[in-house]
């Protein structure tokens, strides 16, 4: 009987939640960006159902009018695992020699996944366009991504970021701005708005997008040994 006022509570912030995202976010037109050949591979780990659902939903809705072909991978555990690991290299490997840029979401908690990349040749890897990254306090991770040639880098800094928020405006804007930093500007606006009716101003900061341009950016963040793995992020 317990978890009858916990489910509604989830239910009743869900709704809101969906109600907040009409409200504030308006209709978008796409770029003259979309459909050339820029592709993208997406990573999604391990979470419930509903959650493997509405991400796949959202993504594949947007993805296949943007992108010129993509790939959508959901792991086999929590935390990555080899046949899993096997399959993004290949798959990203076949995407960089056919597209002229490719774009990279890791739709996961706190990870490592950039240690991948090393699998890929470091001339293929100039080719990925942007890596975004949902995981909690993974913006730490953007002198990693710079170092494996990545050119722009999207990712939260909260230890208990609520991603997921963000992701459902920022994939509306990847093609609808002028460029990425644009979009990640245009998506945090919105987002902010929404989770600002929930939680407090040091959470939503975290929560927010930003945006690292690798290829200019001089970063003085020092190497990480460990990143957060707790369930806030997407």
């Amino acid at each position: 009987m317990k978890l009858k006022p916990l489910l509604f509570t989830i239910l009743f912030f869900l709704i809101c939640l969906f109600v907040s995202v009409i409200v504030t976010d308006y209709p978008l037109s796409f770029s003259s960006l979309s459909k050339k050949n820029i592709s993208a591979i997406v990573l999604r780990d391990n979470v419930s159902p509903l959650q493997k659902r509405g991400t796949a939903w959202l993504t594949f809705h947007y993805f296949e009018q943007y992108y010129a072909e993509f790939d959508y991978i959901e792991t086999s555990h929590r935390h990555f695992y080899k046949p899993d690991q096997k399959e993004f290299i290949y798959n990203l490997n076949r995407l960089l020699k056919s597209s002229d840029s490719v774009d990279v979401f890791f739709l996961a908690h706190g990870n490592f996944y950039y240690e991948m990349l090393n699998e890929v040749d470091s001339v293929l890897r100039k080719k990925i366009r942007m890596a975004y990254n949902s995981g909690c306090g993974n913006n730490d991770q953007c002198l990693y991504y710079q170092k494996q040639k990545v050119n722009y880098y999207v990712a939260h800094s909260g230890d208990n970021s609520i991603s997921p928020v963000f992701y459902i405006f920022f994939i509306r804007r990847l093609f609808s701005e002028p460029g990425l930093a644009q979009a990640v500007k245009k998506s945090n606006e919105p987002a902010e708005k929404v989770l600002s009716l929930f939680i407090s101003d040091e959470w939503v900061k975290g929560s927010l997008g930003n945006f690292h341009d690798l290829k200019n950016e001089k970063i003085t963040i020092p190497l990480i040994d460990s990143v957060s793995t707790d369930d806030g992020d997407l």
